[in-house]
């Protein structure tokens, strides 16, 4: 779980960085607001906390990361991509950890 949780970091770190590059930092762009809202949400509730934080929205992400991928090659954003290909693939392992610990709560 610390493994996610410092990746996760990286990712955010990556992020910063490369909005930085073009003058853009973070809280600029208006956003959705899933990600805190069901943080808030599932406060007091460690099953759904890992349901929908490490299963589903997690896996949203890598859906979405194909049309994103798209996206940047069509700004020929190479930075952008690298980036995202390293985060999409540390994703995949996220969901399996959340997966993991999902089924053991429950059992």
């Amino acid at each position: 779980m610390l493994e996610v949780s410092s990746q996760e970091s990286d990712h955010f770190q990556l992020l910063l960085q490369r909005l930085g590059k073009d003058g853009v930092n973070y809280g600029d762009i208006p956003v959705h607001s899933a990600l805190v809202d069901n943080v808030k949400r599932s406060m007091d509730h460690l099953d759904k906390r890992i349901a929908v934080i490490s299963i589903i929205q997690e896996g949203k992400g890598v859906d979405a990361g194909e049309r994103l991928m798209i996206k940047l090659q069509s700004f020929q954003d190479k930075q952008g991509g690298i980036i995202l290909k390293k985060i999409l693939d540390e994703e995949v392992d996220h969901i399996r950890v959340g997966y993991k610990w999902f089924k053991k709560i429950c059992e």
